[in-house]
């Protein structure tokens, strides 16, 4: 897992988003509440502008992870028309 994770991070780092969503879904496929899948999902939409994915994805998070502090906010914020240039989710920025 930790190895698909670095790929992912590489595929996100070159910009070859589809391969790092596809490599996220096949994670989570397999392991459904993988926080770090559903994270990095959140920050390729976010990089690329997909809000409802995005929306989806911080919901996902925040029904996994109840307890990090402003992830369903944000996906408030988002499915209300707030901007993506400000908050770009990154896997640092949550407390595990």
């Amino acid at each position: 897992m930790v190895t698909a994770f670095i790929n992912d991070n590489l595929y996100q780092d070159q910009h070859k988003f589809q391969f790092a969503i596809t490599s996220y879904r096949k994670a989570i496929a397999i392991a459904p509440n993988n926080l770090l899948a559903h994270t990095g999902l959140a920050s390729i939409f976010s990089k690329t502008g997909d809000r409802k994915a995005l929306v989806d994805e911080l919901e996902k998070i925040a029904a996994i992870r109840p307890e990090l502090d402003g992830v369903k906010e944000l996906a408030e914020r988002y499915r209300n028309g707030g901007s993506l240039d400000e908050d770009v989710i990154r896997v640092g920025q949550l407390k595990f």
